[in-house]
C-alpha cells in the first residue's frame, strides 16, 4: 500500500457532511484526502419522493463512490462510519471492494479498514427496530454533551498513525 489511504465519512442519519467539518479539516492538515458524500435520505428534502429514500438508495450512492475512488481511481479507502452511517456502509460495501480481494486479483486499490464509531453494526438480516425496539425521544439529557466548539483535533493519535502510513 503506498501513501495515506483516503478517509471516506459516512455520516449519521439526519446529518450533511457539515457536521464532519472539523474532523475532515483535522485530518486533511495531517495530509488525509477525505471525501464525505451526501446521503440521499439527508439532503434535497424539497424533492417530492424525499419520502421515498430508503437505506438502499443511501448505500447506492456510498457505493457509486466507491466504486469512483476504487476501481477507477485505485484509491485506498478506510471507510469510518457513524451512528447510521454504519448501516449505509455495511450496505454499500460488497467484499469485491476490499483490498484483500482486490490484492489478489492484481488490482490496485480497496477498502483497507471498517472504522464504526457510536455506529450500528448489526447481523446480516437484523434491523434496528428487530434488535433494539422502539426508542423514546421523550427523554434527552443534554447536560453531558459537547459543542462542536469544545472538540479539539486528536492530532497526537493521527500523527503516529500518518508516520506507520509512511513507513
Amino acid at each position: 500500500m503506498q501513501g495515506l489511504p483516503i478517509i471516506f465519512l459516512i455520516q449519521g442519519s439526519f446529518q450533511t457532511p457539515a457536521v464532519y467539518e472539523q474532523l475532515a479539516l483535522c485530518l486533511r492538515t495531517l495530509g488525509f484526502v477525505t471525501v464525505q458524500p451526501f446521503l440521499p435520505s439527508s439532503s434535497n428534502t424539497e424533492s417530492p419522493d424525499f419520502s421515498k429514500i430508503t437505506l438502499v438508495d443511501d448505500a447506492l450512492a456510498m457505493r457509486l463512490e466507491l466504486v469512483r475512488q476504487i476501481e477507477y481511481d485505485g484509491k485506498t479507502v478506510l471507510v469510518a462510519m457513524h451512528s447510521y452511517g454504519g448501516l449505509v456502509g455495511s450496505e454499500a460495501i460488497p467484499e469485491e471492494l476490499s483490498h484483500s480481494k482486490r490484492q489478489a486479483l492484481g488490482l490496485p486499490g480497496g477498502v483497507i479498514h471498517l472504522f464504526y464509531f457510536s455506529a450500528f453494526i448489526l447481523n446480516e438480516g437484523q434491523s434496528v427496530l428487530g434488535t433494539f425496539g422502539e426508542a423514546s425521544n421523550t427523554r434527552i439529557d443534554m447536560s453531558n454533551c459537547l459543542s462542536r466548539s469544545q472538540l479539539k483535533c486528536p492530532t497526537d493519535h493521527l500523527s503516529r498513525m500518518t508516520a506507520e502510513s509512511r513507513s
